[in-house]
């Protein structure tokens, strides 16, 4: 519970902080933290077919503990402000704003209320 809220926040504050024009998903991904968080977010759909099919809930709060320690990865190996990364902070935001979505989803499904700060 707390550590997917910690996550939740924290994908809030990063894009209060950057403020983002586009979507631009162009780039290749620059490392495998990056590529995880991607492939996770692509297999929400069948975990969730899975968890309504199989009439457990827990399959979809699997899914949601496992996207916040891709994602949290991702955030520690990756410096959004460093500016070597300039090129990739469009991808990167954009990345972090589908998972904020996600977990959202994920929590609402669950029945756990969001929370801006912690």
């Amino acid at each position: 519970g707390p550590y997917i809220l910690y996550s939740y926040c924290r994908c809030n504050k990063i894009l209060k902080k950057f403020a983002q024009e586009k979507v631009d998903f162009s780039k290749k991904s620059k490392n495998e933290y990056e590529r995880s968080v991607k492939l996770k977010l692509l297999g929400f759909a069948p975990s969730f077919m899975r968890a309504f099919s199989e009439r457990k809930p827990s399959i979809v709060a699997d899914y949601l503990f496992d996207l916040c320690l891709k994602l949290n990865l991702f955030y520690e190996n990756n410096r959004l402000q460093d500016q070597s990364n300039s090129e990739y902070l469009d991808c990167w935001l954009a990345l972090i704003k589908l998972s904020l979505k996600t977990l959202k989803q994920c929590l609402n499904l669950l029945a756990i209320n969001t929370i801006e700060k912690m």
